[in-house]
């Protein structure tokens, strides 16, 4: 809508006709307006109007036509501008590009750099309306459609570039992110682009020593400390009652609680997700581990990868417990979909699971709700009422020692928290960067500062770290084995930490304390 004024000094203007060219036209349209509606003086403004999007944007050529009581006429010059339909164009040289996640001091909160390009396109070899500099903005978004702390991010924009130090708080982030770039020019066309992906690691790796390699806490060591252990680079969360990595077929439990695995229709050895998993026939193999959990009374969470062969059929069972009341815990419909019986009632997911190809499973139960995901994705949310069962679990059948599973398994943890959905999905990524290295700590106690009358706690000095030896690095799972033979003598606190392929460093965790007396 455009708005023309017109005066007569004699008389009163009583006609406007208007002539358009639009892009490509090579003569000018003719036609009548009207006044516009808001004015009380007539013939003073007038409102002619033309779509422009059947016209398209371009240079445009207007000329105007009045005419007053008598029939004087006066045709105007010809006025020329110009139409703008496009947004601008934003855009960036990522694809899957790793980029670091700088942490800003102790705070949990990281900071990731990136940049790209944005620009306002010509209109028929002119310049656009112009690009808001102010109001370029960019999100980050995971798998889900989850934004990374969760608002749109201000960028800078220098000359025809964006770049932004996109800061997150709260929750490492971890995986796959696409890059979205919103823009508005100065007559509002606005665009919202994905310009590329990039791949980040905040997550340190985890170390995890075999316990039962330890003297109990409280002994004494007396010679070398050889011990060895897993460090991964998958998360791995607090409240774990069995954390079982499968690398070999003694089925040992890296949790504390040290539940280890048995079976006698064993399946075999082969490359799982990270580092080795276990492939199961379909006809007999079956794994057992301990009683970790009474449904009745306890929450848990259940995570594990698999990889289902397209040439297994009916109900397979993956994970299942064991005692007259035990229930599916994971298992695949005959249709292929995700489906857990805990409670008696089946909860279905709806998403057919792709044979063949690794896949993330995980149950979490609060005792009121259990629910299904897979691929870090909720599935399904059921109310349910558990059943008492407190029998051994199974993997790879049902206690009726049939459903059997064909394909792969690999990390099976169970918990006893209730995962979070971001715990979830950051369990189903394997875009860790790798593991780097594990370090044995020793840190002595000082005794000596004892109050003779008021207990006082030990104070403790420097911790000696001792590098371990990484069989694998920069995998998702590695051994790691150390030979220590220091010349210690007093009671030392051992202690243990990992640092992955991106420098992200563990906590230091406790793995044993007591007497170290190695000098004669």
């Amino acid at each position: 809508v455009l708005n023309v004024a017109t005066s007569d000094p004699s008389s009163r203007v009583v006609l406007l006709d208007y002539g358009l060219k639009g892009p490509g036209a090579s003569a000018f349209t003719w036609r009548g307006t009207a006044e516009c509606t808001d004015s009380n003086r007539p013939g003073t403004v007038w409102c002619p109007e033309f779509d422009s999007t059947t016209l398209g944007e371009g240079v445009y050529e207007v000329q105007f036509r009045a005419v007053d009581m008598v029939g004087n006429e006066t045709t105007s010059p010809v006025h020329q501008f110009i139409v703008d339909g496009s947004a601008p164009v934003a855009s960036s040289g990522l694809n899957n590009t790793l980029l670091p996640a700088s942490q800003i001091g102790d705070n949990l909160a990281w900071i990731i750099f990136m940049l790209g390009n944005i620009s306002e396109p010509q209109v028929a070899g002119q310049p656009g309306s112009g690009l808001l500099t102010d109001q370029i903005f960019v999100e980050l978004r995971n798998e889900a459609g989850e934004v990374l702390d969760e608002n749109p991010q201000l960028a800078v924009y220098n000359a025809d570039t964006w770049q932004l130090s996109y800061r997150t708080e709260g929750e490492r982030p971890l995986g796959t992110y696409e890059v979205w770039v919103t823009a508005v020019d100065a007559v509002g066309n606005r665009s919202e682009t994905n310009v590329g992906t990039i791949v980040v690691d905040a997550q340190p790796s985890q170390a995890t020593p075999n316990l039962w390699e330890l003297p109990a806490s409280g002994g004494i060591i007396s010679g070398s400390l050889a011990i060895s252990g897993t460090v991964t680079d998958i998360p791995v969360w607090g409240g774990t009652l069995g954390q079982y990595h499968l690398e070999t077929l003694d089925f040992y439990d890296s949790s504390p609680a040290q539940a280890h695995g048995s079976c006698t229709n064993c399946p075999v050895l082969t490359n799982g997700i990270a580092g080795n998993g276990l492939s199961f026939d379909g006809a007999d193999d079956t794994v057992l581990l301990p009683s970790l959990f009474n449904p009745i009374s306890d929450t848990f969470s259940l995570s594990l990868w698999f990889n289902a062969s397209s040439s297994g059929s009916g109900s397979r069972v993956m994970a299942q417990q064991d005692d007259p009341n035990g229930r599916n815990l994971l298992a695949l419909t005959p249709e292929n979909n995700l489906r857990t019986y805990l409670g008696g009632h089946p909860t279905i997911g709806s998403t057919v699971v792709v044979s063949d190809s690794w896949q993330h499973a995980a149950l979490t139960w609060d005792g009121t709700a259990v629910r299904l995901y897979l691929n870090g994705q909720l599935e399904v949310e059921q109310y349910i009422i558990a059943e008492f069962s407190d029998g051994a679990l199974m993997l790879g059948s049902n206690r009726g020692t049939g459903a059997f599973f064909l394909g792969q398994l690999d990390e099976v943890t169970f918990y006893s928290d209730v995962l979070s959905p971001y715990e979830v999905y950051n369990l189903a990524q394997t875009e860790g960067q790798g593991v780097q290295s594990v370090e044995v700590g020793f840190e002595l106690v000082d005794f000596t500062a004892l109050s003779e009358t008021i207990p006082a706690p030990p104070t403790s000095g420097a911790t000696v770290w001792v590098p371990a030896s990484v069989s694998n690095a920069n995998s998702l799972l590695s051994s790691w084995t150390i030979n220590e033979n220091q010349p210690l003598e007093n009671y030392y606190t051992v202690k243990l930490r990992s640092t992955d392929a991106e420098g992200n460093r563990s906590g230091e965790g406790v793995i044993w304390r007591g007497l170290i007396d190695r000098v004669a």
